[in-house]
């Protein structure tokens, strides 16, 4: 650090220098020449003419570099902002490449890998029980089947490849009769049935794939040459020792091309025998294609083929050995002991667009190809993957290899296998008679297992809502280890995290819901996502978040215990809403780079579940709805789709709309535009009429006039209306309409209140009149019960939003939700209130009304706190938001309880067996939040050490907690000078700094001044570039800190743009914070002390 600070201060004091120079004295004019001046010679001026004209030039200077040093430092709005990188649109996000061998379509890949980590010498040998990833090394060999379509002669075939290392090529055209481009065909699987092509050929092409003859030697005549791309070229034509025409060839690094483009050195390539093959494995008669050279580009992870000759229409079979070493995120390796022996478990995780990092391909979401594949394996470990096993061959060196029946069409990323000690711990049956089995590691033991009557009503569900049947010949269910935590839904073999998997009928009912909600996600995968796919990963959100909206749709009817465990408003939509409340957000037309599909995933799919189900409801016919998804799911013969048939099945099938307007018109409303409406209702009393007017709400710019509008369903209801039977209005992308008889007078109280949208099934928000407000409030202190919860939820939800953006006043925000504290004990209202209160907690942070603030939460939850604090064991989502509450607000109870909790851990660490996981995230913070250099030492030691990849990630989350400054900044050192988090423990660190003021305050400096350092380190990791930038989120509170944000934008304009839309989000969120400080803190603070005054 001293001696990074040493070279800053010289880089200043050279900078201070340059300064100098130009700034400089006034110029001296001399001369020397004997020069003599005569009328006829031109024009003469004078020295006073001279120095008058010198004089004035000088101040002319001065006045120019006045205004230039005042306006560059003036507090003004710089060009360079993060909201303009979003128009900016010289650059796209870390954009992935297209595919550039344009007409080509892969038939089928024939896939064999040895995996060489799985290996029992390597396992007994290696004393690291951790995932040992640079020894994660797979050998393959991939046969791909692909045709050329169009009759333009192709020069070159790009391969998407990452970090792979190729060993061989062998290309060749397909002359046979079968094969010839007008019959060749794989069709695809109907409804019931695989096409599985087991003719001669098939069995000829696994045969040669297991095949094992080669040589090897060094290479010291091609060409080998790098460009200024970072691209490795290997020309094969010039070396007079290896004849072309016998084989094909590839090059086998040693070492990478560093950064300043320097050739490599110290090469081989491989020959392939001319009997290895039989000529490719197919037929004599196939036509072998010699290859001219090939280039790596590394930047773009391509492989690029140049063949001696173009490519014309028809079939080709491309050979290809190599070598793998993917990451952890890829291809897990995780190590375990039992009874002193150790044990290895090794899986796939693809996806989203990571297969290239497996094997090459042509990777494309609508490139879906058949796969055929074989996995080597140590004879005591078993294979499982997508499709039955087909057969098992022993290689006689204690290896078996099994290959597996070939699956139907399917995208590369939902290839997947697993490798391990595995055995059937349970298993059950679905209506066609298919068993389903549950497989874990050997010497595992279970209480019972919560999901397993829980897969058939699932399924059955599904196949109600998508009117299709279940559609693979086998389904298997895996425990992931302890250290994996993300779960994949792949064709026929779906991986679970293992504290759902292991869900009990006496687990916490959060995990018995989290648990269902995922099943019910990774078996819908199976049909969107497996069966059919999107054409781009651009619209995968129509599936993904079609299946988010059927989680909640059918956990009730799968569990009806879980009722009062889910909320599609609070789990999903007050989300979603909050991320596209800002002028950051992005439209769903933004082409989405499928690298970070999984990054930014949520956010959209959280929407696109919102716009699905208000499409559901507007809708009003289920039959009808089904249908579409049944469209969806057989359209096509190939399983992708294009986002527009989507809509047209919708149109066609729906018969409740406007005749002038169809679901496509209104759901593009949404699509094409981002954010959302602010329905605002200011009722007639007297006519009992009301305007309705729309705007878009945004959270960074209330008061900016926009011009976007939308189609907007309404439903609505009044005091003496059926909840399941609302009234429905259109607003057509019109500013205002007034509705007539939109209420019926109540006749005990001489008036009554009105609710736009019901439950919230439209994507907007809805704001009324101050008195409409009043009148809801006093129906719900008077029985909140007769308000639907979803509909409880929203109004909180809405109430408090409004009042952040001052369309509506704090003092209405915090008297609606008074009715909670001695009558709401639903979850829902108490997560939409928890969702606001963190904000403004973070911005309250700093400022009079804190403790106020403080106060009035204390009060409000004690109650409620009381109720539940006794019974953890339980797991209620009611009690895990009471206690989050009640520890936010340092209710004394709640301290005492983490003071307690953290005394037993150190005394015996088997006490924490007895706190349940679903609340020791909550636990650990607080332990943190009023903690010092005692309980920090405690928490990394157990975060460094913890071997279960849940609890570790429970540990980091508490780092940002902490309110010592030395500790935070000690952690974001660690973080760029050791390598001992790996990037999803980086991102989760980074993300606990976000969410807590002084931390996030800590990051906001830490990154300013180590920027360049962050960038070199994490060049290649985007998603630790974006945390980040995310971790400043809570840390611009005021106009300086938002200038100096601004002059840190422009300074690094080039690399902020690589994530623009993060940096957008601080900025939009400064903004709030800004405004909501600046024009409603003494409205807060006024009311809060009046509230804890008065004793209410």
């Amino acid at each position: 650090m001293h001696e990074q600070s040493e070279k800053s201060s010289e880089k200043d004091l050279e900078v201070a220098a340059n300064m100098a120079q130009f700034i400089g004295g006034p110029a001296q004019f001399m001369t020397s020449d004997d020069i003599k001046y005569r009328p006829t010679d031109g024009w003469f001026v004078s020295y006073k003419k001279a120095a008058s004209i010198v004089i004035f030039l000088i101040f002319v200077l001065i006045v120019a570099g006045l205004i230039g040093w005042y306006s560059h430092s003036t507090p003004t709005k710089r060009v360079h902002d993060a909201l303009s990188l979003i128009n900016d649109g010289s650059t796209k996000e870390m954009a992935k490449p297209s595919h550039i061998s344009p007409h080509v379509r892969p038939l089928k890949y024939w896939l064999y890998f040895k995996p060489t980590i799985m290996d029992y010498n390597n396992i007994n040998n290696n004393d690291n029980n951790s995932n040992t990833n640079n020894s994660s090394i797979l050998t393959g060999r991939v046969i791909i089947e692909f045709q050329i379509e169009s009759s333009n002669r192709l020069q070159k075939l790009s391969l998407n490849a990452v970090n792979i290392t190729m060993k061989r090529y062998e290309l060749s055209l397909s002359i046979d009769e079968d094969s010839k481009v007008s019959k060749k065909r794989y069709k695809r699987a109907n409804e019931t049935n695989l096409v599985v092509e087991n003719n001669e050929k098939n069995s000829q092409i696994i045969d040669s794939l297991l095949g094992e003859n080669d040589t090897t030697w060094d290479d010291k005549n091609s060409t080998i040459a790098t460009d200024e791309s970072n691209k490795v070229i290997v020309n094969l034509e010039n070396d007079p020792n290896i004849p072309l025409e016998n084989g094909t060839y590839g090059k086998e690094e040693t070492g990478l091309v560093p950064a300043n483009g320097t050739s490599p050195t110290d090469f081989k390539v491989s020959k392939i025998k001319d009997d290895w093959f039989s000529v490719n494995g197919i037929g004599k008669a196939d036509e072998i294609v010699q290859i001219k050279e090939y280039e790596i580009d590394r930047v773009n992870g391509l492989h690029v083929i140049h063949p001696t000759k173009k490519l014309e229409r028809g079939v080709y079979f491309l050979m290809i050995d190599f070598e793998a070493n993917p990451s952890n995120d890829v291809l897990y390796v995780v190590d375990s002991n039992t009874n002193e022996e150790k044990k290895r478990m090794m899986g796939t995780l693809l996806k989203t667009a990571e297969a290239s990092r497996l094997f090459p391909l042509f990777d494309e979401i609508y490139l879906r190809a058949i796969f055929s594949l074989s996995v080597e394996r140590p004879k005591e470990m078993r294979v499982l993957s997508n499709m039955p096993l087909r057969s098992t061959k022993d290689t006689s060196d204690n290896w078996l290899i099994d290959t597996f029946n070939d699956t139907p069409l399917i995208s590369p990323h939902n290839l997947a296998f697993v490798v391990g000690n595995l055995e059937v711990v349970d298993q059950t049956s679905i209506n066609s008679g298919m068993s389903v089995k549950f497989w874990a590691e050997f010497n595992t033991t279970s209480q019972g297992f919560y999901l397993l009557d829980k897969v058939e009503p699932t399924i059955v569900g599904l196949t109600d809502v998508l009117s299709i049947p279940y559609w693979l010949p086998k389904l298997d269910l895996v425990c992931l280890p302890w250290k994996i935590v993300r779960s994949s839904g792949n064709p026929g073999l779906i991986t679970m995290r293992k504290s759902l998997f292991y869900a009990d009928d006496r687990s916490p009912l959060v995990t018995r819901t989290e648990a269902l909600k995922t099943l019910i996600g990774l078996l819908g995968e199976q049909w969107l996502g497996g069966r059919v796919n999107m054409k781009s990963w651009t619209n995968v959100w129509i599936l993904e978040g079609s299946l988010l909206y059927f989680r909640h749709l059918l956990i009730e009817k799968i569990d009806p215990s879980l009722g009062s465990a889910h909320s599609f408003v609070t789990d999903v939509e007050t989300k979603a809403m909050e991320s596209d409340g800002y002028d950051s957000s992005r439209s769903f037309r933004v082409k989405i780079n499928p690298l970070r599909v999984r990054l930014l995933s949520m956010a959209r799919n959280m929407r696109g579940a919102c716009l699905i189900r208000m499409l559901h409801a507007t809708i009003s016919n289920d039959t009808a709805f089904r249908i579409a998804y049944k469209k969806l799911l057989t359209s096509q013969n190939d399983g992708s789709v294009d986002a527009r048939e989507f809509w047209n099945f919708m149109n066609e099938e729906a018969r409740e709309f406007p005749d002038n307007l169809s679901p496509k018109e209104m759901i593009d409303t949404w699509i094409s535009q981002t954010g959302y409406p602010l329905v605002t209702v200011l009722r007639n009393y007297e006519e009992g009429s009301a305007i309705v007017r729309q705007k878009k709400f945004s959270y960074d710019e209330p008061t900016a006039e926009k011009n976007d509008l939308w189609h907007i369903p309404l439903t609505y209801v009044g005091i003496n209306d059926d909840w399941s039977s609302p009234k429905k209005e259109w607003l057509k992308k019109e500013r205002e309409q007034i509705f007539q008889n939109v209420t019926t007078i109540d006749k005990i109280n001489g008036t009554d209140w009105i609710l736009f949208n019901v439950n919230k099934t439209g994507y907007y928000r809805v704001n009324y009149d101050e008195k409409n407000w009043l009148l809801l409030a006093m129906a719900l202190d008077e029985n909140h019960e007769a308000f639907p919860v979803e509909t409880r939820a929203s109004l909180v939800d809405d109430v408090f939003a409004l009042a952040a953006v001052g369309s509506s006043k704090y003092e209405t925000a915090f008297g609606f939700i008074k009715y909670m504290q001695m009558k709401e004990r639903h979850y829902a209202p108490w997560s939409a209130f928890a969702h606001h209160v963190f904000k403004l907690n973070n911005v309250l942070y700093e400022t009079s009304a804190f403790l106020d603030f403080q106060e009035f939460l204390q009060k409000l939850i004690t109650p409620l706190y009381n109720e539940v604090a006794e019974n953890l064991e339980e797991g209620s989502p009611l009690t895990l938001f009471a206690v989050k509450l009640a520890c936010l607000s340092e209710h004394s109870k709640c301290l005492d309880w983490a003071k307690q909790s953290f005394v037993q851990l150190k005394r015996n660490p088997s006490f924490k067996h007895g706190i349940p996981m679903y609340i020791r995230r909550t636990l650990y913070c607080t332990i943190a939040r009023h903690g010092g250099r005692n309980e920090w030492d405690y928490i990394y030691q157990k975060a460094r050490n913890s071997m279960k990849a849940e609890e570790k990630y429970n540990l980091l989350s508490s780092f940002g907690c902490f309110q010592i400054p030395s500790v935070l900044q000690s952690i974001i050192d660690e973080i760029l000078q050791d390598d001992k988090y790996n990037d999803d423990e980086i991102c989760m660190i980074l993300k606990s700094f976000s969410m807590n003021p002084i931390a996030s305050r800590v990051a906001y400096k830490s990154i300013m001044y180590n920027w360049k350092n962050i960038l070199r380190r994490f060049h290649d990791s985007y998603s630790v570039i974006r945390s980040f930038i995310l971790a400043m989120m809570n840390s611009v509170t005021n106009e300086q800190d938002l200038m100096d944000l601004h002059t840190f934008w422009e300074n690094n304009y080039e690399s902020i743009k690589t994530v623009k839309y993060a940096a957008a989000l601080v900025e939009s969120k400064a903004n709030l914070a800004i405004s909501l400080i600046k024009n409603y803190s003494h409205e807060i603070k006024e009311w809060l002390k009046d509230n804890n005054d008065s004793g209410a």
